[in-house]
C-alpha cells in the first residue's frame, strides 16, 4: 500500500481500490460511448476524483499528503448541484428505469453499478477505520445518482427512450 503496509489479495483494501479501478476503466469506455461532449467533460473530471479517492485510501492512515486532491464535501456539494440541475431537465421518473437505450447511456448504467459495489466495499473499509475522510462516503453514494442522471440525459439528448420497467 501508500503507506508500506503489505496487505492480501483477499482484503477489503485491495477490494476497494479494485472497485474504484473497475470504475474507473468503465468511465473511460462510456467516455467513448456517449454523444454529449458536457458529458464527457465531467466523466473525464470524474476519473480524476476516484483516481484521488483510490490513491488516498491507499495512504491510509499516513498524514495528509497534498500531492494530490483531496475529496471533500464542497466535492459533495458540487455533485448534488450537479444532480439537481440535470434533473431539472428529465421528465419525473414514474417508472423504475432498467439499464438501456443509447449505447452511451448503458455504459453509465454499468457505471452506476459498479459504483453501487464500490460504494458497499468503501463502507465495510471505513466502518474499519482505514477510510478517515468522511467526504468519501456521501460523495460515492451520491456519484451513482450522478451516472444514473447522465444516463438519463444521454438517453433524452440521443432521442432514445429510457428503457422502463414492465412489471408483468
Amino acid at each position: 500500500m501508500g503507506n508500506g503496509e503489505r496487505v492480501g489479495k483477499e482484503s477489503c483494501l485491495i477490494s476497494a481500490l479494485g472497485d474504484l479501478d473497475e470504475l474507473d476503466c468503465v468511465i473511460g469506455l462510456s467516455i467513448n460511448f456517449v454523444k454529449n461532449k458536457e458529458i464527457r467533460r465531467s466523466l473525464a473530471t470524474l476519473q480524476n476524483l476516484i483516481f484521488n479517492i483510490g490513491a488516498e485510501i491507499a495512504m491510509g492512515n499516513l498524514p495528509s499528503h497534498r500531492e494530490f486532491h483531496h475529496l471533500s464535501t464542497e466535492d459533495v456539494l458540487n455533485l448534488e448541484k450537479a444532480i439537481e440541475r440535470i434533473e431539472k431537465q428529465l421528465s419525473p421518473l414514474r417508472a423504475f428505469i432498467l439499464p438501456g437505450g443509447s449505447k452511451g447511456a448503458s455504459s453509465l448504467h454499468l457505471s452506476r453499478a459498479i459504483c453501487r459495489r464500490g460504494e458497499r466495499t468503501i463502507v465495510e473499509l471505513y466502518n474499519s477505520g482505514w477510510i478517515k475522510n468522511k467526504a468519501i462516503l456521501p460523495f460515492m453514494n451520491r456519484l451513482s445518482d450522478f451516472l444514473f442522471v447522465l444516463a438519463r440525459m444521454e438517453n433524452k439528448r440521443t432521442k432514445n427512450p429510457d428503457v422502463l420497467w414492465n412489471k408483468n
